[in-house]
């Protein structure tokens, strides 16, 4: 645009000026270049098993029910309860089936899910030493549960 301004008019500081209006210009920052989005961090690789987990829930099934899946950031074993409902309660009682077996981790990543933010969730993981991270909606990057959610066959 710059360029192109500047064979037709000239006057001292155009690129500045052209900068700024183009900044202040709602039209110019629609058809602008987006931001470059943040860089990719590493997730540092847990030293065993079962120690940091990343948990949501898929579907609903054709039957109406929801899969509640569990992955395992060391192995990426997916753990998967077929539930009902979701709420706070249904899914502790289904993290305490999986905990049963493969014991309590030292922390847990999910969604912004209602039965995760809930006060029940936040005590549990609380009572139960586990450290309880949300996670934002939009970031770049593969995901173990979204990773996990391919393998899965669900018809």
């Amino acid at each position: 645009m710059k360029q192109r301004l500047r064979t037709k008019v000239w006057w001292p500081n155009i690129d500045r000026d052209i900068e700024q209006w183009c900044r202040q210009c709602y039209g110019c920052q629609l058809v602008s270049k987006p931001e470059r989005p943040e860089p990719m961090q590493r997730s540092v690789l847990p030293s065993r098993p079962w120690e940091h987990l990343a948990a949501d829930f898929l579907g609903p099934l054709p039957s109406g029910d929801l899969l509640f899946c569990v992955v395992d950031y060391y192995s990426r074993w997916t753990e998967i309860a077929v539930m009902k409902s979701t709420n706070a309660e249904k899914t502790v009682e289904a993290l305490n089936k999986m905990f049963i077996t493969h014991g309590l981790p030292i922390s847990i990543k999910t969604d912004n899910g209602p039965q995760f933010i809930s006060q029940y969730f936040k005590q549990y993981c609380e009572q139960n030493g586990i450290n309880y991270h949300t996670v934002e909606l939009h970031r770049y990057g593969p995901k173990p549960m979204e990773k996990s959610s391919d393998k899965i066959d669900l018809f």
